[in-house]
């Protein structure tokens, strides 16, 4: 663990990173026994960055799109879908037409059940568990030089 804390602050330094790289990993078992405020995945993302631990999980996720792309919820309803499809793409923005979200929904696996999952995220140099995954905030040049 004491190796990843020096990871995180050496890639700080070297990238002139303003965020600290954000460890993520899925667990089992809740690992912030009192955690319960709402909390929407992007914006958890940042503020671990910034230097909080957080904790995601079915009961307090405030994102229609995460309860998708996290496993939360399955959505085999016809009308739910064509919702978050309009919401991603009319609405976020994320794609600019239906039909490239369908090609990427069809190269897609099916997503895990993560229905009892908790996703705990926190700044790498804090992080009391082995990430599954790091996220780094940076910007072009930093992502080019990682």
């Amino acid at each position: 663990m004491r190796e990843q804390k020096n990871y995180s602050l050496i890639l700080k330094d070297l990238l002139s990173l303003e965020f600290s790289p954000v460890a993520i990993s899925c667990l089992k078992e809740p690992y912030l026994k009192s955690f319960s405020k709402k909390v929407r995945i992007c914006r958890a993302i940042l503020d671990s960055g910034k230097g909080e631990i957080l904790q995601v999980n079915r009961k307090n996720n405030a994102c229609f799109g995460a309860a998708w792309h996290l496993g939360f919820n399955r959505f085999k309803d016809q009308k739910i879908m064509h919702m978050v499809k309009k919401f991603v793409v009319e609405g976020e923005k994320l794609f600019s037409s239906y039909e490239s979200l369908e090609r990427l929904i069809e190269q897609m696996e099916e997503l895990p059940d993560n229905r009892d999952a908790y996703f705990v995220l926190s700044p790498l140099e804090k992080a009391d568990f082995i990430p599954q995954t790091v996220i780094f905030i940076c910007n072009a040049e930093q992502a080019c030089r990682l």
